[in-house]
C-alpha cells in the first residue's frame, strides 16, 4: 500500500483510497499500530484533499493544536507541487485563524504576511466563503495590506454576477481602499472599471459604485488618477460614465490623468455636451506638459472627421510657443482628406485673416489659393449682369468644386500654377453652369 500510494503515475482518487487503508491499518487502535506510518498517511491525505473541510479534518486529526512554526513549512510544501494545493492551504489558514491561543495581532499578522507573498492561485482559486471569512475577521486588512486587500476585492468583484450589487465584503474593501488615496492595486482597477463603465449598468448599481468613491476631493482625485491607468477603448457611453464619476474639474488638475483619458478614446462622441467636456480634457492633455507626440497623433486621427475640432487644434498648435508646425500641418492634411468642401472653406476663411497661419507653409499656400478663388469670384459678381442670387450660387459652386477637386494638388505648385488651376476651374464651372 505504501509504495503504491507514493506512485506518481496513479490517480488522486486511488492514492486517497490507498492512504485511507494505510491510515486504518496503522491507527493506534488499528490492526497494525504504527504512529509514524499513521501520521504520514494523515499528512498525505490532507495534502491531496480537494476539499477545505476534508483537508482540515485530516490536519486536526494529525495535530489538535498547530503552531505557526509548524504551519508555515507545510504551506510552502503545498506550494511546491506542480499545481498549488489550494484547499489544504486554506484548511491550514482556517485552523490558524481559529487558534484562540494566539493573539489577534499574531494570528492576523502571520496570515497577511503569508498571503501577501503567496502565489496568485491561492487567492484566485480560493473558496469565496474563506475569503469573506478572512475579510470579516481582519477588519484593518485594507490599511495593513492594501495590495492584498485589492487582490481580494478584485476577486470578489469578478465573482459578482452581472447586474448584481457588490456584497458587503467587497464594498467595504473598495470603499476603504479608495478613501485611503493610495495607488489602487491593478487587480482591483481591472475588476472595478469594466463594471463602473458598463453601458448596461442599472442606475441603482451605478449609484452604489459612485457611493463607494471618496467624497473628499483630493482622495477622489488620487483614486481617479490611479484608475485612469487601466482605461482603454473608451466609447461615448463609457466616457460619459467616467466623466460622471470623475468630473472634468478633476482632469483640469492632472495632466497625466487627462492624457490617459485621451489616449483611451476609441471614437469621438456624437453628443455636443460630451464633446465639449472632452475638448477641455484634451486641452489639458495635449498642451499642459511636455509635448506627447504619440498622443497628439492619436487625437488628430480620432478627430479627423471633425473639421471644427481639427481647426481648433491647428490654431492651438500654431499659437504654441514655439509653434508646432509638423503637427499643425498633419492635422491640416487630415482635414483635406476628410472635410467637406463647405467645412474646408470655413477653415480657409479663418486662415486668410490669421497672423499665426503664416508660420505654416502648406496652410499659407492653401489660404493664398483660396484668396485667388475669392478674388475671381468677386470680380465675376461685379461684372455679371444677372441678379446677385445667381452670382452667389455660381460663387459657392465654384468654391466648392475648386476646393474639393484641386486644392491638395495645387498645394504642391507655385502661384503661376495656382492661376492655371483657377483658369481650368473657371472653364469647368462655366460649362456646368451654362
Amino acid at each position: 500500500f505504501q509504495s503504491l500510494a507514493a506512485d506518481s503515475t496513479i490517480g488522486a482518487d486511488t492514492s486517497a483510497w490507498l492512504y485511507g487503508r494505510i491510515r486504518f491499518l496503522h491507527h493506534p487502535g488499528g490492526p497494525i499500530p504504527d504512529t509514524d506510518r499513521y501520521e504520514e498517511a494523515l499528512l498525505r491525505l490532507a495534502r491531496i484533499s480537494p476539499d477545505v473541510e476534508m483537508a482540515g479534518a485530516y490536519y486536526r486529526e494529525l495535530k489538535q493544536a498547530w503552531r505557526w512554526s509548524e504551519i508555515e513549512p507545510e504551506l510552502h510544501t503545498l506550494q511546491l507541487h506542480r499545481t498549488v494545493r489550494v484547499s489544504p492551504i486554506w484548511a491550514l489558514l482556517r485552523i490558524w485563524l481559529e487558534n484562540d491561543q494566539a493573539s489577534d495581532s499574531e494570528r492576523f499578522g502571520m496570515i497577511i504576511d503569508y498571503l501577501s507573498s503567496a502565489p496568485g492561485e491561492v487567492i484566485d482559486r480560493a473558496d469565496l466563503n474563506d475569503i469573506r471569512r478572512l475579510v470579516d475577521k481582519i477588519d484593518d486588512l485594507p490599511d495593513a495590506a492594501p495590495t492584498l486587500a485589492g487582490r481580494i476585492a478584485g476577486r470578489l468583484i469578478v465573482e459578482t454576477g452581472d447586474g448584481e450589487p457588490f456584497d458587503r465584503y467587497s464594498a467595504r474593501l473598495v470603499e476603504r481602499l479608495f478613501a485611503a488615496g493610495r495607488e489602487i492595486p491593478r487587480e482591483l482597477s481591472t475588476a472595478f472599471l469594466p463594471r463602473a463603465l458598463d453601458p448596461q449598468l442599472s442606475p441603482a448599481m451605478f449609484h452604489q459604485l459612485e457611493d463607494l468613491l471618496p467624497s473628499e476631493r483630493s482622495a477622489r482625485q488620487r483614486t481617479a488618477e490611479s484608475l485612469s491607468e487601466q482605461l482603454h477603448d473608451l466609447d461615448e457611453q463609457s466616457l460619459r460614465a467616467w466623466l460622471s464619476l470623475f468630473p472634468v474639474e478633476l482632469h483640469e488638475q492632472s495632466v497625466a490623468m487627462s492624457q490617459q483619458v485621451v489616449a483611451a478614446i476609441s471614437a469621438p462622441p456624437a453628443s455636443i455636451d460630451l464633446l465639449d467636456e472632452l475638448k477641455v480634457v484634451a486641452q489639458v492633455a495635449l498642451w499642459g506638459d511636455a509635448l506627447p507626440q504619440a498622443l497628439h497623433r492619436h487625437w488628430i486621427g480620432i478627430m479627423r472627421r471633425h473639421p471644427g475640432l481639427l481647426g481648433e487644434y491647428i490654431q492651438d498648435a500654431l499659437e504654441a510657443e514655439p509653434p508646432v508646425m509638423e503637427l499643425a500641418e498633419l492635422a491640416f492634411s487630415r482635414m483635406l482628406e476628410h472635410a467637406s468642401p463647405r467645412d474646408l472653406i470655413s477653415f480657409l476663411r479663418w486662415a486668410r485673416g490669421s497672423e499665426v497661419v503664416r508660420a505654416s507653409t502648406s496652410i499659407t499656400d492653401a489660404a493664398q489659393l483660396f484668396e485667388l478663388l475669392i478674388q475671381w469670384s468677386t470680380d465675376q459678381q461685379a461684372t455679371r449682369k444677372s441678379d446677385s442670387r445667381d452670382a452667389s450660387i455660381l460663387r459657392l459652386e465654384f468654391e466648392e468644386w475648386c476646393v474639393a477637386n484641386h486644392l491638395q494638388a495645387a498645394l504642391q505648385m507655385d502661384e503661376t500654377h495656382y492661376r492655371t488651376i483657377v483658369e481650368k476651374c473657371i472653364v469647368r464651372v462655366r460649362q456646368n453652369s451654362g
